[in-house]
C-alpha cells in the first residue's frame, strides 16, 4: 500500500518545481493521483483535476452490484441476490478477484475498456505500473467460462485492453 493511501483517500494532485525522474516516481510512488511540475498551464491542471473528480465518481457508482441486481450477458448470468455466476444451470467457482473482474466486464458489456482503468478500478494498482495480473486473470476466468458453455468471453484488445463481448460476434 502507498503510504498516503494508509491514511486517506482524499486525491492528490502534487504540484512543483522538482521535475527529475526520481521526483516524478517518488511523487507517485507515495500515493499522489498525478504530478505537474511548474511551470504548468492553469488549463492543463483544470482538466486533470476534472479527471481526477470523473474518476472518483465514478469509482462510487462503480461499487459491487446492489442485492437483487442482476447482470446478463449472452447466458451469463449475475444473481446478485444470491452474488453468484452462472452459465445456463452450471454455477461458476470463481476467485474473489475473478468475480469482480467479471462483474466490471459484465457491467461495460460489448465495451473496449482500457487496460489502465481495469488495473485501477478492480486492482487499485497504479496503471503506470506494468503488470500481467488483468492478463493471468483474464486467462484463468476464460478457461472457467469456456469449460461452462458460455457463449461469452473477455477479449483482449491489442495494444488498449479488454472487451466483454459475444463468441459469434452478435449482440
Amino acid at each position: 500500500m502507498y503510504p498516503l493511501r494508509a491514511i486517506s483517500k482524499v486525491p492528490v494532485i502534487l504540484l512543483t518545481a522538482k521535475d527529475t525522474d526520481s521526483d516524478y516516481y517518488k511523487g507517485l510512488s507515495l500515493g499522489s493521483d498525478d504530478y505537474i511540475t511548474k511551470p504548468f498551464k492553469p488549463i492543463i491542471l483544470s482538466a486533470k483535476i476534472h479527471a481526477l473528480l470523473r474518476r472518483i465518481q465514478y469509482e462510487k457508482t462503480a461499487s459491487a452490484p446492489l442485492p437483487g441486481k442482476d447482470l446478463v450477458c449472452g447466458n451469463l448470468r449475475y444473481s446478485g441476490r444470491r452474488h453468484e455466476y452462472r452459465v445456463e444451470s452450471k454455477v461458476l467457482r470463481l476467485t474473489p478477484t475473478e468475480m469482480k473482474f467479471l462483474q466490471f466486464m459484465m457491467e461495460h458489456f460489448e465495451e473496449a475498456v482500457s487496460k489502465s482503468t481495469v488495473l485501477d478500478m478492480v486492482w487499485d494498482m497504479d496503471s503506470d505500473l506494468e503488470s500481467r495480473v488483468a492478463d493471468e486473470t483474464n486467462r484463468r476466468l476464460c478457461r472457467k467460462l469456456t469449460e461452462a458453455g458460455a457463449d461469452v468471453y473477455v477479449q483482449t484488445v491489442w495494444g488498449y485492453g479488454f472487451k466483454l463481448t459475444r463468441k459469434d460476434g452478435g449482440i
